[in-house]
């Protein structure tokens, strides 16, 4: 993500304020990291960033794993755990650009943080947006109740779908200059 969006402002001189960034899932969590990334290097923004149920703290640290699980339809914590040892590849899964939960979040854009109650990363969400927001980055969480990870994948399929991907639309357009 990151080579693609130097890309973009090198190689086709787009404007920075003119980009949103975003991902869904393990998806979301590099949209995060990819920021954090581009911060550290000193590059302009984006103008915002949408995650959906994104990934952000690899050491599993949030409840909702457990309190979650018989609830959430996509996800296992099994599944979870695979998956990070699998990302993680032996760094310290607290390292910021494994789990963007654990950085220095101050100065990213704003954010779009759309996830399910039913989830069992919802604390994922929570947790990163409480930290983004105490260290001042403007963040709209919208919560969705009894919904399930990723629930937006089912576009117009049910109605809470529809309905997040209209919110989506709404921020991007809130956010180009």
């Amino acid at each position: 993500m990151v080579s693609v969006y130097k890309w973009l402002l090198e190689v086709k001189g787009f404007n920075s304020k003119k980009i949103i960034i975003s991902g869904d899932s393990a998806g979301g969590g590099l949209t995060l990291t990819s920021l954090l990334k581009l911060k550290e290097e000193n590059l302009s923004l984006p103008a915002a960033a949408i995650c959906l149920s994104p990934v952000t703290d690899f050491a599993i640290t949030g409840e909702s794993i457990k309190t979650k699980a018989k609830e959430d339809i996509m996800l296992t914590e099994n599944e979870i755990r695979q998956s990070f040892e699998i990302y993680a590849k032996g760094q310290s899964v607290k390292h910021h650009l494994i789990s963007p939960l654990y950085a220095d979040l101050s100065g990213l854009p704003p954010l779009l943080i759309q996830t399910g109650t039913a989830e069992i990363l919802l604390d994922d969400s929570t947790s990163f947006a409480q930290k983004a927001v105490e260290q001042g980055v403007t963040v709209d969480l919208d919560l969705w109740e009894n919904m399930f990870h990723v629930f937006q994948i089912f576009g117009n399929l049910i109605p809470e779908s529809k309905k997040a991907l209209k919110k989506i639309g709404e921020f991007a357009e809130s956010h180009f200059s």
